[in-house]
């Protein structure tokens, strides 16, 4: 598996045979108001799951105006989104403080499945997308030390990624801890 890393390409970065991600960093709506906070990735420590908790077919742009505002952020909170077909967008760049893990922004990396998986799981596609990854991620950043949902999170009050998502079944197939 190659990886290329998002500053090196823009638009469609082939990685595989199987997934690609588009990148939408560069055009994805910004607040004006709230800049990003750089921050330097050998600080990333966890790859964080969520979910959009709302409809599957929610767009990056609608996500990124709610963020913006109703949440006040500066842009999209997830530097990953995933789709139920698996088609995967890099969101928010990797190189700036998400705003996805209240207390734990700086050491995480925020990947979004796009849909509500409170009373349902994520497709197998789209959990297999999640897998490729979390292991392509992984393999970038060797400090990764595992895998949480948002709720496994310390001093979070959320049931995100949804009670549905089967967080112990993801970690076995990315082969990472929490």
């Amino acid at each position: 598996m190659e990886y290329r890393s998002q500053n090196l390409a823009r638009g469609w970065i082939e990685l595989s045979e199987d997934y690609q991600i588009v990148d939408l960093t560069l055009t994805l709506p910004r607040n004006p108001r709230s800049p990003y906070t750089p921050r330097d990735v050998a600080s990333i420590r966890w790859i964080v799951l969520h979910h959009s908790a709302g409809p599957a077919d929610q767009t990056p742009d609608s996500i990124a105006r709610f963020h913006i505002e109703t949440r006040g952020w500066s842009s999209i909170a997830y530097n990953y989104l995933i789709y139920e077909d698996g088609r995967i967008l890099a969101a928010r760049p990797l190189d700036v403080v998400p705003a996805c893990v209240k207390g734990h922004n700086e050491e995480s990396l925020c990947i979004c499945f796009v849909g509500d998986f409170s009373a349902r799981p994520p497709s197998p596609t789209a959990i297999a997308a999640g897998v490729w990854l979390t292991h392509l991620l992984r393999n970038a950043y060797m400090q990764i030390v595992g895998v949480r949902g948002h709720r496994e999170m310390p001093d979070q009050a959320t049931p995100c990624p949804g009670a549905a998502f089967d967080l112990v079944g993801y970690r076995a197939q990315a082969g990472m801890p929490a």
